[in-house]
């Protein structure tokens, strides 16, 4: 394995690992906010962080790239997240674990089919298996207890496809030699006018059926007292600065690394950073099998980057 390799799995770890923080800061953030509020929050101060980080104006390569950034910004941001804290809302957060396994594979066969690339080497297929056998130990007490909600199922799976969809994009703008930096904060930028349709959508009375996840406090005193929280600005600017600008930037960095396929194999470890930084921030009890399933995940990532 190469250097390149061995440094984009690292990243992709870190990125894994501060998707993973965000769970603890979005649960902190609920109790006064609503999904819509910490998505647009976290995004548009995720945007203004990356803003100076590169002086120099971004060239597209062609005119018409411009609508995969729109792409990557709809489905990698403002639809991703929102159908996730969708499902959360309807089910367990067992459930949806049991249903995140079926993410990277989601994902490889969406990108495999609309790039037409064949990744099916032999160190892939059998490093995916091992790393979804893992995936399967870190959370058999859901499968065991498993409890379908057509909901929360149906919004589970559009999250799903729209990390698909992000993850096509994203490889797309990777062949055309885009800087991940160039392609997260024009993605940013692009979900923005997204959320705030949504948002316009809720204050017409459009809910989407989704009880709330849109709505958004336009009370003076509400928002002066709840913004006045010292956590509220430390869960925000985490969201923000660590989970969404730094994580989404070692992502894009993996997937040049070693492709999009192979890094969202990585995924499967998003459930054990999340229990254990919620037994680190929350007190909350670290399972045997997460720890064994997390190893068995780890190796099955490292067999799948094996070779070419």
């Amino acid at each position: 394995m190469g250097k390149s390799k061995i440094l984009g799995l690292f990243a992709a770890l870190g990125a894994v690992a501060g998707w993973a923080i965000s769970f603890v800061c979005v649960e902190a953030l609920q109790k006064d906010f609503s999904a819509q509020e910490i998505l647009f929050l976290q995004y548009l101060i995720a945007c203004l962080v990356l803003l100076p980080l590169h002086f120099k104006a971004f060239r597209l390569k062609e005119r018409k790239d411009e609508w995969l950034f729109v792409g990557l910004g709809l489905c990698g941001f403002a639809l991703c997240g929102y159908f996730e804290s969708c499902a959360v809302y309807y089910m367990s957060a067992a459930n949806m674990s049991v249903l995140d396994t079926l993410a990277p594979i989601v994902t490889a066969v969406m990108v495999m089919v609309a790039t037409r690339k064949n990744l099916l080497t032999r160190p892939f297929v059998i490093g995916a298996l091992v790393a979804f056998a893992g995936a399967i130990i870190t959370c058999i007490d859901g499968i065991l207890n498993l409890s379908i909600q057509p909901v929360g199922t149906v919004a589970a799976f559009l999250g799903f496809a729209s990390w698909g969809l992000y993850s096509i994009f994203l490889d797309k703008l990777n062949d055309r030699g885009y800087p991940p930096l160039m392609i997260l904060r024009r993605g940013f930028f692009w979900a923005l006018p997204f959320m705030l349709f949504r948002i316009f959508l809720n204050a017409k009375g459009v809910d989407l059926a989704f009880v709330g996840l849109a709505a958004v406090n336009l009370d003076g005193a509400a928002n002066c007292a709840r913004f006045a929280k010292p956590m509220t600005w430390v869960n925000v600017l985490t969201l923000a600065v660590f989970s969404s600008a730094l994580t989404f930037l070692l992502w894009g960095w993996a997937c040049k690394a070693v492709g999009t396929v192979k890094a969202n194999l990585a995924l499967y470890l998003t459930p054990v950073f999340g229990v254990l930084f919620a037994a680190i921030f929350l007190g909350e009890q670290v399972s045997p099998a997460l720890l064994v399933g997390g190893a068995v995940i780890l190796v099955g990532v490292i067999i799948s980057n094996k070779g070419k």
